[in-house]
């Protein structure tokens, strides 16, 4: 994105560059939210070495890459309370969709040091007949405990390494 498009944008919707810069900075420096993703997008476009784009607001995933392929919902570790990864049916439902589609699907936990990315796929959620209405308990339970053993072992191995 270049001063450009800002410049485009402002046209298009009506308003001066200055509002509109103005916005979208107290809008990224006020949401700690929107800071972790794009955190966790910087961070997928380095690991994964592939342009990301940020879909709608309220869609899921919330990142996609520029091909497609994969998908990445972003939650912060602030906003999760102990014991959930506080994926909605709807969302959890969408992801496993995505699986289904042959989409290699992540959920990135963005914390202050760190995004840790956890492939959904290997939950092996896309059984023919999988009923995610039914099961869906069981499978947030199985992804929180996902987050849990990944977030903790990186704990345990960071207060083990010398300093």
């Amino acid at each position: 994105m270049s001063f450009d498009d800002l410049e485009r944008l402002s046209r298009r919707i009506g308003v001066s560059k200055e509002s509109l810069k103005r916005y979208i900075f107290s809008l990224i420096r006020n949401n700690p939210f929107i800071i972790s993703e794009i955190r966790a997008l910087d961070f997928c476009e380095k690991f994964f070495r592939k342009r990301f784009l940020r879909t709608n607001f309220f869609e899921t995933p919330d990142l996609v890459s520029s091909d497609g392929d994969i998908w990445v919902e972003v939650k912060d570790l602030r906003g999760l309370a102990p014991g959930t990864s506080t994926l909605s049916l709807a969302q959890l439902s969408r992801l496993i969709k995505g699986i289904k589609e042959g989409k290699n699907v992540f959920l990135a936990i963005v914390s202050d040091e760190k995004v840790y990315l956890l492939r959904l796929n290997e939950l092996n959620l896309n059984h023919s007949g999988w009923d995610v209405k039914k099961n869906y308990l069981k499978v947030l339970s199985a992804l929180n405990k996902l987050v849990e053993e990944k977030i903790l072992r990186d704990m345990m191995e960071k207060s083990s390494s010398p300093k």
